[in-house]
């Protein structure tokens, strides 16, 4: 019996965030590459804003001078975010193109949470060895700030000819299992494949927390050893659960600091998507993001799924 629920294609709803930059037309074309489903709503949202006209013409003396420009140019931002997004929604065969007007990431995560979206959709900026510069603005609240599933993608050429290569990271905590269960909601279809992987942190308190308590008199080498067995036993159930979800389903255990080892294992597979809980055993980091996901979401050369259970 599948512990999952199945979730009907019709039932899904994507807002999709999009300002016509080469980011946001490589998110466009993951999402077409993603299992949404034909029957999944996307809407393709563009946000302009007009609060500075406000403040430039309430000036006693320039106001009056730069009032006409200034109209101008917010309909021309206007006109901008229509095209942009119609340009958007016309890849999708159910969709909506969506004019917002305001501060982009509070625009966004308002509609998302209005339209009670179940996955909101963004391009980063691509690579950076500074975090700040590593996302964009409105990508970086979302991901901190607003309790929505996110989607950051990152452009980079595609691990398979077609389809996403993605890989499940968890540490098999209660969240983790949450996000195992919702995962199942915002897939309509199937991924190419799919790695289900566990890291081994020989030095992690959190690891041996979550381990049942070890039979009495058993030394640290065989706690160690039954500890791996475990986890091994843990992630191939989390892949078997997750199987329907895939083509090709396989799990790994990897060895290392948690976060650093989540992201050089997704750069050794070359896959398409990493897709992780928004936090984990070590509590809340970064407002809502945890410190692991904020992490991989910042370090990873690859697309990243956030999920909030």
């Amino acid at each position: 019996m599948n512990p999952f629920p199945v979730v009907s294609s019709a039932e899904m709803k994507v807002v999709f965030g999009t300002e016509g930059s080469d980011h946001s037309h490589f998110a466009r074309e993951f999402l077409l590459r993603y299992p949404l489903g034909a029957e999944t709503e996307v809407h393709c949202c563009s946000v302009y804003s007009a609060s500075h006209i406000i403040t430039a013409t309430s000036h006693p003396f320039l106001g009056p001078m730069i009032a006409d420009q200034i109209t101008q140019a917010v309909d021309d931002a206007r006109e901008h975010a229509e095209k942009v997004s119609t340009e958007a929604a016309a890849a999708f065969p159910n969709s909506k193109a969506v004019i917002l007007e305001g501060d982009a990431a509070h625009s966004l995560a308002k509609y998302s949470e209005d339209q009670h979206a179940d996955m909101t959709v963004l391009g980063s900026r691509g690579q950076s060895t500074f975090e700040t510069l590593l996302l964009g603005s409105v990508t970086r609240t979302l991901a901190n700030d607003a309790n929505l599933d996110l989607l950051v993608t990152r452009k980079r050429d595609f691990a398979l000819p077609a389809g996403i290569s993605a890989m499940f990271a968890t540490d098999h905590s209660d969240f983790a299992e949450g996000v195992a269960a919702k995962l199942p909601s915002l897939v309509n279809g199937k991924f190419k494949s799919l790695e289900v992987v566990s890291v081994m942190d020989r030095e992690s308190k959190d690891l041996l927390y979550a381990f049942p308590r070890a039979k009495k008199g058993e030394n640290w080498p065989e706690m160690e050893k039954s500890m791996e067995e475990w986890l091994r036993q843990k992630t191939e159930e989390v892949a078997v659960q997750l199987h329907p979800l895939t083509e090709v389903v396989t799990s790994s255990i990897q060895y290392g600091h948690d976060r650093d080892t989540i992201v050089s294992h997704a750069g050794a597979t070359g896959c398409d998507l990493v897709i992780i809980g928004a936090k984990g055993r070590t509590g809340l980091s970064r407002l809502l993001l945890g410190s692991v996901s904020h992490y991989v979401l910042n370090r990873a050369k690859c697309s990243v799924m956030i999920l909030r259970a």
